[in-house]
């Protein structure tokens, strides 16, 4: 119980500095543009993703203000993953999350967003070392992440340490699971 505690303490302290640091004036240089006066110029982007949940995906992100964001992956992971020490399963599935974003460092040729976000994740599970094994797996997610803007050149990367609550198996009490982790490459436009 004190590790839960601590990790959602420090997700809500690192929240609440870049909250200050959003707030707080930049300095005026040619280079840098106001945080408070920011536009996100292009607002949807379209590429894929690799994490837990799918091993795969197609990623599509959509600002509907320029401070928030609509982020949805669809893919397939195959038993095992691409690494031999996860579960044994096939899934066919996706998650959609609502993002919150707090830009860090905006210049003319790219900006860093900071952002929590919380969503939901949905997919078809077939257990491979169980005969006639499929299901439904589905359940809320929550996460902090870091979004990089590279307006120059119309990429954006994201990375999304992810968490699936409750999680995994609940008669193992594990109320965090990292499962909504991964890194998206998109392109913008």
């Amino acid at each position: 119980m004190y590790k839960k505690f601590l990790i959602a303490l420090t997700m809500f302290a690192v929240v609440g500095i870049a909250e200050a640091q959003v707030e707080s004036e930049t300095s005026e240089t040619e280079e840098k543009v106001s945080l408070r006066d920011y536009v996100v110029p292009k607002k949807s982007a379209l590429g894929i993703r690799f994490g837990y949940f799918n091993s795969i995906a197609a990623s599509y992100q959509q600002f509907i203000t320029d401070k928030s964001a609509i982020d949805v992956n669809f893919g397939w992971r195959p038993s095992g993953g691409f690494v031999r020490w996860a579960e044994p399963f096939t899934r066919l599935g996706g998650h959609a999350t609502y993002q919150r974003m707090y830009p860090l460092d905006v210049r003319k040729d790219g900006t860093i967003h900071f952002f929590w976000s919380v969503g939901w994740h949905a997919g078809v599970v077939e257990w491979v070392d169980v005969e006639d094994s499929r299901g439904l797996q589905t359940g809320p997610l929550v996460g902090v992440g870091l979004d990089l803007r590279f307006e120059k050149y119309s990429i954006n990367l994201g990375v999304l340490p992810g968490w699936d609550l409750p999680g995994g198996n609940l008669d193992q009490a594990a109320f965090f699971m990292n499962k909504g982790s991964g890194v998206a490459v998109r392109l913008l436009f």
